[in-house]
């Protein structure tokens, strides 16, 4: 999502949020709060116990910031696979339990898909690799069964591209090695060109430029059996990438620069190395080797937010331990540098990029089959009087997450970075860039036709609920009038918008959306499939308040699209709400609504929600900058990022 023609679209006035304005944003609980933190170094703390202990699992953070970690060995023994999952929350550091995968499985993949549900591919189950596949929906925290694969009997790798198809390769029951291509939109699979080898899971990551490298995993004491291929999405063929010089690579890591960073082996004593590849020449070179000895796939790399890469973990067969040195590769110098050890060693976790900043480090397996239960956070915050959000690449990324449901693309992310960045230490450049990025991701068209679309369809079919002076009177027995804003919750959001991603396949899943929307039993419990077209369209305009004579064709036009069957009920409903009265009309009442959706993930106070309504619509009329500008200095927000608030409602006033 970027706009080079144009600077971001919020209205560019002066932020006049006067003494009574800041005053009442105390009151609504938006106000700063003082204090600076301890300056320290970057550590590990514990955050909860797994309610199953596991190995070899996958983890996923989720749109809504939670992580789902499903599968993987535990905890009957070290080889039974488990089909339990569950959720890591981010905001109180605990984990629940959530719906249960169809078929236990470990060594398998988990992806993300463009519409917010996760994929699950293949892997093992006690005795057999395993073709099935599953989908997990965040929203009713169920799994399903999707498609198997056509030919791959067991898998090595899975790929998001660009397109929101994702790339499995494998291994046919032919013994062959297989590629496929998995389409969301119609759960299936297509056959494309295959790799001349598996790539291991891991071990293939999305370039800028929507290739796919893939690096052989290989073995450390065969030193013939190396390789890295490209695979072009457009032609459905693979080339060669050249011979990196590891021949036991682990970990494959894809650099803001653009360079990917492999980790692993020369050889079977030799200590870990690290090369680089080249994406504009298609070269690998060395880079700097790592300090600590980590045999075989058993540990992770991580980049972070300040695009550094943590590496944590693995296990040391010369000692028959699990390692608990973690280290840190600095891309501008090459260097590794030793950092805080873990808690507890561990080999075949998993390692997640929180929105924070922070890693979380879950499960993994100890000494002698001591299958872990415990989880770690890595908090690389040098200076503690930080927040990971003042970070303008992060503060971009929780944007495309908050607002737009999905991982950014490259291209989109560096642009709106670099109008931050820009600045360079002009820290008033910076403050009115953040608040001229954050109201982009609201305006610019992607949002319009997503999030906007849901909000609009909700307002639409099932109108208003009053929330506040519900009586008449207010709780001082004040006369006072009925107030109401439109009737969805911040948890229905979540589960709707995911299912309308922005991409190619934008169109069809706004119309599948639809389709669902109208057989849903409250929708039917509000316009019953027994009634008339007439009465459909006419109560559906009434709930939407487009009344009156100046709506009275588009009504009569609806009815008579309706009668002759030419357009169905979800139709009606999708012409309604684009109706440019009805669009214009909710904008405000929208674009408030999403602030404590987006930026605070709740359900909004009553008092804060009508005190911001009525700066827009009266007060200060479409000063959206003042608004944005009060979220992004509220202690709340910078509270979902790290313990330090660094930044004050005091800053709108300047």
């Amino acid at each position: 999502m970027r706009d080079r023609r144009n600077r971001p679209t919020v209205r560019a006035t002066s932020l006049r949020v006067e003494t009574r304005v800041l005053l009442s944003m105390i009151a609504l609980g938006l106000a700063a709060v003082g204090g600076v933190g301890q300056t320290g170094s970057a550590q590990w703390t514990l955050t909860g116990q797994l309610n199953t202990p596991r190995y070899r699992h996958t983890a996923t953070l989720l749109p809504n910031g939670k992580v789902l970690v499903a599968g993987g060995i535990g905890p009957v023994s070290c080889s039974s696979p488990a089909n339990s999952a569950e959720l890591y929350s981010p905001i109180n550091g605990t984990w629940s339990i959530t719906g249960s995968l169809n078929t236990a499985r470990t060594n398998h993949t988990a992806t993300l898909l463009q519409n917010g549900q996760v994929l699950v591919l293949g892997g093992y189950d006690a005795q057999a690799p395993l073709s099935s596949a599953e989908l997990y929906n965040p929203g009713t925290g169920l799994w399903r069964s999707t498609r198997s694969f056509n030919s791959i009997r067991s898998n090595g790798s899975a790929t998001l591209l660009s397109t929101g198809k994702v790339l499995a390769v494998g291994v046919s029951s032919a013994e062959t090695i297989t590629a496929e291509l998995y389409d969301p939109a119609t759960e299936t699979w297509t056959l494309t060109g295959a790799p001349s080898f598996v790539p291991s899971l891991g071990h293939t990551v999305l370039l800028p430029d929507g290739k796919v490298l893939a690096v052989l995993e290989g073995s450390p004491w065969d030193y013939s059996f190396v390789g890295a291929e490209l695979y072009n999405p457009a032609t459905g063929e693979w080339s060669t990438a050249g011979y990196p010089n590891i021949f036991w690579a682990p970990t494959v890591t894809l650099l803001r620069s653009g360079q990917v960073l492999i980790t692993g082996l020369y050889g079977a004593n030799n200590p870990t190395q690290a090369e680089l590849y080249n994406t504009n020449t298609g070269t690998w070179r060395n880079t700097g080797n790592l300090s600590t000895y980590r045999h075989y796939g058993g540990y992770t790399a991580t980049l972070l937010a300040n695009d550094q890469v943590l590496v944590v973990g693995g296990f040391d067969y010369r000692s028959n331990q699990p390692v608990n040195a973690e280290e840190l590769y600095d891309p501008a110098t090459g260097i590794w540098t030793s950092t805080s050890r873990l808690i507890n060693g561990r080999d075949s976790h998993t390692a997640t990029l929180l929105p924070s900043g922070k890693v979380l480090v879950a499960g993994g397996l100890g000494n002698f089959c001591d299958i872990h239960a415990s989880a770690e956070l890595f908090d690389p915050v040098i200076n503690s009087t930080e927040n990971p959000i003042d970070n303008a690449r992060l503060f971009v990324y929780q944007h495309y997450l908050d607002f737009l449901t999905r991982e950014p693309d490259q291209e989109g992310w560096d642009y709106w970075t670099a109008q931050i960045t820009d600045c360079g230490n002009d820290s008033r450049c910076i403050h009115e860039r953040r608040i001229g990025v954050s109201g982009a991701f609201f305006v610019e068209l992607e949002f319009q036709k997503t999030g906007y679309v849901v909000y609009r369809l909700h307002r639409a079919a099932f109108g208003e609920v009053v929330t506040a002076c519900s009586s008449g009177f207010d709780e001082e027995g004040n006369p006072c009038e009925p107030r109401s804003r439109t009737n969805i919750a911040h948890s229905q959001f979540v589960t709707d918008r995911a299912q309308v991603v922005g991409g190619p396949a934008l169109p069809q899943s706004t119309i599948s959306f639809a389709n669902d929307f109208v057989q849903r039993p409250e929708f039917k419990e509000a316009y019953p499939e027994g009634m008339s077209a007439a009465d459909f369209v006419n109560r559906l305009f009434d709930t939407a308040g487009l009344t009156g004579s100046a709506n009275a064709s588009l009504r009569q036009a609806a009815i008579d699209a309706l009668m002759n069957g030419s357009k169905t009920r979800a139709q009606i409903l999708l012409d309604l709400i684009e109706i440019n009265d009805f669009k214009t009309r909710e904008y405000n009442a929208a674009f408030v609504l999403m602030q404590y959706f987006g930026y605070l993930r709740r359900d909004p106070d009553e008092a804060g929600y009508y005190f911001w309504l009525d700066v827009l619509n009266n007060r200060e009329p479409n000063n959206f900058r003042g608004m944005i500008c009060a979220f992004l200095t509220s202690s709340e927000y910078q509270l979902r990022f790290g313990s330090n608030v660094t930044r004050s409602n005091l800053d709108c006033r300047q």
